[in-house]
């Protein structure tokens, strides 16, 4: 599939108590927002190739604390996925938006899962992209889950590696745990690097990578699912994550639609897939009578 020339996002920054989030804002200058939350390690670029097809759409696509361009919490905060919640309410506020449009994909999916079961009330509608819940913690393991991150974190900071130029950091990224084509790659990496003495560097926290001091339960994460009142669309790829776990977890969600799509976990990022989503998606929106606006800035 050709897809058009990308248009050129609008940077996106707002400072909530504690953090700074960053962000692009693609397409209507008008309309109802949606906003777009991505996965772990990636960044607001991976939704660009999406939202250049979502014409007339408002996307909102945000950097998630420690990912992107967005400020780092201090060591030993962390980064348990309530406090994304948290911080997307905050956004709620400042911006004055009573209701909005959710659209996750991977960690942003749980983060929005989250965010429409505990105020099922401000969600409009939920978009979710080969991703539906957060991670979890057996009950029985919540103590050596606690020990293994508190030990982590008496540790030395780790250091960050340099790369000599971007083009070995691309390289890196599309061998990564789920690989990306080079395009998507060099979208990633151009948010997501800084350039410093030594070369360049991945800007996100490396904290990312630690070990979480808690998880929620099998149990609550249903909870939060059962709870949640908006329409959902929950696109599965072919050659992404989903499992018998995510197929009954989905069972707990009243109003939800699963659509099949070919492509890999990071399908909404490759021109050869990304018409899978976009497509329903519009209609989606249409069907919920979501307003756009009539011109594209």
């Amino acid at each position: 599939m050709q897809s058009k020339e990308l248009a050129l996002p609008q940077e996106f920054s707002l400072a909530l108590d504690g953090v700074r989030l960053a962000g692009l804002r693609f397409g209507a200058a008008g309309g109802e927002l949606v906003i777009a939350l991505h996965g772990w390690l990636d960044n607001a670029e991976s939704f660009a190739l999406l939202a250049n097809e979502l014409e007339g759409v408002n996307v909102l696509a945000l950097d998630l604390a420690g990912h992107g361009r967005s400020g780092h919490r201090p060591r030993g905060a962390g980064y348990p996925v309530w406090g994304y919640v948290a911080d997307l309410m905050a956004v709620l506020e400042q911006l004055e938006l009573e209701r909005v449009h959710l659209l996750g994909h991977s960690l942003g999916a749980g983060v929005a899962s989250l965010v429409a079961g505990a105020f099922p009330e401000r969600v409009a509608s939920l978009v979710l992209i080969d991703g539906l819940a957060p991670l979890v913690t057996a009950e029985q393991e919540a103590p050596a889950q606690l020990a293994q991150a508190i030990r982590w974190r008496q540790q030395p900071a780790p250091a960050a590696r340099a790369y000599a130029d971007r083009a070995r950091m691309v390289q890196a990224r599309m061998r990564g745990r789920f690989p990306v084509s080079e395009p998507a790659a060099r979208r990633l990496v151009a948010r997501g690097s800084r350039q410093v003495e030594q070369g360049w560097q991945w800007s996100h926290d490396l904290c990312l990578h630690a070990p979480s001091d808690l998880r929620l339960s099998e149990a609550q994460v249903r909870a939060f699912l059962q709870r949640i009142e908006a329409p959902v669309q929950l696109y599965l790829a072919d050659g992404g994550i989903a499992n018998a776990l995510l197929l009954e977890r989905s069972r707990c969600i009243r109003d939800l639609q699963i659509v099949e799509v070919g492509g890999g976990h990071h399908l909404h990022m490759e021109p050869e897939t990304v018409a899978g989503i976009s497509t329903p998606l519009l209609g989606f929106y249409q069907r919920l009578g979501v307003a756009v606006a009539e011109e594209v800035s």
